[in-house]
């Protein structure tokens, strides 16, 4: 009833952008005087899906693992058994090129790294889906949440590869 609804609060929550993130743990480091690069901040709001929570919780946990040192992309991706971007090219790259052996090699690779497998297959699966994005769009910068140079990146490889491939 109107009676009700007049006396209640409404929230509309949405997903936060990746580049708001991103922002706002800079600020934050600002403030507490913390050095970090900008591709960890990038990479810790591209892994926290738009939910601000995550993002500063992700942080806590880089901050309280590497005291006083500098947070670095590196560090980001040890802390939580991840690997850069750059290796999902690469594998894409030797799927491309029916290059089983190498595929097989960079899985051996981030396995003995000790990376979490799971997020690997979870993160592979992403940048096929951007791929096909990237591939099948006019201006996947207003779908994907990234930076520019990524972006270009996918779309040079979404180039050498079919939708049904992918």
């Amino acid at each position: 009833p109107v009676t009700i609804l007049s006396r209640c609060q409404r929230f509309d929550f949405r997903r936060i952008t990746t580049g708001d993130i991103t922002k706002r743990l800079e600020y934050y480091m600002e403030l507490e005087n913390i050095e970090v690069e900008h591709a960890a901040t990038e990479y810790i709001a591209y892994l926290a899906d738009g939910g601000m929570r995550d993002a500063l919780s992700v942080l806590d946990q880089c901050i309280s693992f590497y005291f006083e040192e500098k947070i670095t992309l590196e560090k980001v991706l040890q802390l939580l058994g991840a690997v850069d971007k750059s290796v999902f090219f690469e594998l894409t790259k030797a799927i491309i090129n029916r290059d089983s052996q190498k595929a097989i090699e960079i899985c051996e690779e981030i396995n003995i790294q000790g990376r979490d497998l799971r997020q690997f297959v979870l993160d592979g699966i992403m940048h096929f889906r951007n791929l096909l994005v990237a591939q099948n769009t006019s201006d996947p910068q207003s779908i994907l949440d990234y930076s520019a140079d990524y972006i270009e990146q996918l779309g040079e490889q979404a180039k050498q590869v079919s939708a049904a491939s992918l």
